[in-house]
């Protein structure tokens, strides 16, 4: 949650020339030199500590808000399990393409919904034993997300969890071509014989078809649609990713998490560095315990605000259609 906003608040004195933070915690009172007395011997500077306590507001946050929201979205359940690789009674074989040849699936998500794709065990039917390199790569960026090795002829454990931040989930699955495999089809409802090298629908949220590609470099090169797998059986399921939906909402969610960093950093100067800040008058600790209370005050108000006039996306089915709900935050 906290690379969320790792670009949307700031301090002023540490701000990179890449980027401009929508909020700086100058705004409320706080500066660099101040959290540089606050940090103490816990942490090397003020901006070491400011960093932490944003990653653990963060993710603070993230968990109020899917618990306000609970009557609202259909929790972390599987909504989908798909079985890729359907072996068919006279499967017949592919011959081995040589090397520099790849060969595999490739799935995109089809429908705008806020999800993650787990993969989670895979198995190549192919005519040879020990250990075959597979890769991973994101279709959009041509990169590799992960280099895999398997067992031929075995199940594999992936769990590779891919998210999706509304529809981008477009991934590629492969190994090279080096020998010879079975004619596995994308699953039981496709033809068997002269199948099109089409994207076959394989639940409500991903399509699927099997590829044939070569590397550019170690990034993925030219990649053209086949009608089989290549031997290739994967099975992957399906949950709703709400992490991924609240990072779409980092603008707006943006002046409550900004209260809440505050108080996260007040109150470790009033209970974990007490004795190594310049000034620990008794003064100081009633001001820092009355500035904790406001951050925190302004933090509820601000996320409740947030709450009561947020709308879930419309046609996604991690979320209920459920609008003119109130919600409220009791203040400590």
């Amino acid at each position: 949650m906290s690379n969320c906003f790792s670009k949307i608040i700031g301090i002023k004195e540490a701000c990179s020339q890449d980027y401009v933070p929508k909020l700086f915690i100058n705004q409320i009172g706080m500066n660099l030199a101040l959290l540089d007395q606050y940090a103490g011997s816990n942490y090397s500077s003020g901006l070491d500590l400011f960093n932490d306590k944003l990653e653990f507001a963060g993710e603070a946050m993230a968990s109020e808000m899917l618990a306000q929201l609970s009557k609202r979205i259909k929790g972390t359940t599987i909504i989908a399990n798909i079985a890729i690789g359907y072996i068919p009674n006279q499967s017949g074989n592919n011959t081995a393409l040589g090397d520099g040849n790849w060969v595999g699936i490739r799935i995109r998500q089809d429908s705008p919904s806020f999800i993650a794709l787990t993969l989670k065990d895979i198995k190549l039917n192919i005519d040879t034993t020990g250990n075959i390199p597979l890769k991973i790569f994101d279709y959009r960026t041509k990169k590799i997300i992960k280099d895999i090795t398997v067992t031929a002829n075995d199940w594999s454990q992936l769990n590779e969890v891919i998210q999706s931040l509304g529809r981008d989930i477009d991934i590629v699955i492969g190994y090279e071509s080096l020998f010879t495999s079975t004619r596995t089809l994308v699953n039981r409802n496709v033809c068997t014989n002269g199948c099109p090298p089409s994207f076959i629908s394989c639940s409500d949220y991903t399509d699927v078809v099997g590829v044939r590609f070569v590397l550019s470099g170690a990034d993925l090169g030219t990649l053209s649609n086949v009608g089989n797998t290549y031997g290739m059986q994967l099975n992957y399921n399906i949950t709703c990713n709400y992490q991924s939906w609240l990072c779409s909402l980092s603008q707006v969610t943006a002046l409550p998490l900004l209260y809440k960093v505050a108080a996260d950093i007040t109150e470790y100067a009033i209970h974990f560095a007490p004795n190594e800040r310049v000034n620990n008058s008794v003064d100081n600790k009633e001001n820092l315990k009355s500035q904790y209370q406001f951050f925190t005050q302004k933090y509820n108000e601000a996320l409740n605000t947030l709450l009561t006039n947020m709308r879930l996306p419309a046609g996604d089915d991690c979320f209920y259609c459920k609008e003119n709900l109130r919600y409220t935050i009791s203040l400590p």
